[in-house]
C-alpha cells in the first residue's frame, strides 16, 4: 500500500434515559417534573496522508499535459515542496459529554404556568495523541412562564430565559 496505517474511522454511541412525573390539579401541587441524563462519545481514529509521498507541492503555476499536472518551479520563491509526514499513528480521539437535566411545569394557576429547568454537560475529551484537551462542566439555567389572559386558550403570553453552550469543536 502507498500509505501504510492509513485510517478513518468515526464512531457515534448515544444513551440518553429520561423520567417524568405528573400530579394533576392547580396551585403549589401541579407539577410536571422531569429529569434526565444523556451520555455521548464520539471517537474518530483518523491517519491522513495527504499524498502518497508525503510531500505536497504548492505552486503559483501549473502546465496540464493530459491528465498530468506539473508546477512549475520560478525562481522568485512563489513555489514550495513541503515534507508533512505523519510521525506517530494516531490513538484516536475520544471525546465524552456527560448530561444531567431536571425540568418541572409548575402550573400556578389555570392560566399562568412556571417552567424552570437546569442542564449540566460535562465533558471529558482525549486528542489523537491520547493527551486530554478538554475538561470542562457547563451549567445551563432556563426559566419561562406562559400566561393566559382570558383564561380560554386563544392568546397565550410567553417569555423565558436560557443560557445554552455550544458543542464542543471533535476535530482536535
Amino acid at each position: 500500500a502507498v500509505c501504510p496505517g492509513a485510517a478513518d474511522e468515526r464512531n457515534n454511541r448515544n444513551i440518553a434515559a429520561k423520567l417524568t412525573w405528573f400530579t394533576s390539579g392547580f396551585g403549589p401541587r401541579a407539577h410536571e417534573i422531569t429529569v434526565g441524563v444523556d451520555l455521548f462519545q464520539e471517537t474518530r481514529q483518523t491517519n491522513t496522508y495527504q499524498s502518497g509521498s508525503d510531500f505536497r507541492v504548492r505552486a503559483t503555476r501549473s502546465v496540464i499535459l493530459g491528465d498530468q499536472v506539473y508546477p512549475v518551479f520560478l525562481s522568485d520563491r512563489t513555489t514550495w515542496i513541503y515534507w508533512t509526514p505523519i510521525r506517530r499513528s494516531s490513538v484516536g480521539n475520544d471525546m465524552r459529554t456527560y448530561s444531567m437535566f431536571a425540568g418541572d411545569a409548575w402550573r400556578l394557576t389555570s392560566r399562568l404556568t412556571l417552567q424552570p429547568g437546569l442542564r449540566v454537560d460535562l465533558n471529558r475529551d482525549r486528542d489523537s495523541q491520547g493527551a486530554l484537551a478538554v475538561d470542562d462542566t457547563s451549567v445551563s439555567p432556563r426559566v419561562s412562564a406562559s400566561w393566559d389572559p382570558a383564561g380560554n386558550g386563544v392568546w397565550v403570553v410567553r417569555g423565558g430565559y436560557a443560557r445554552y453552550v455550544t458543542a464542543i469543536n471533535t476535530t482536535v
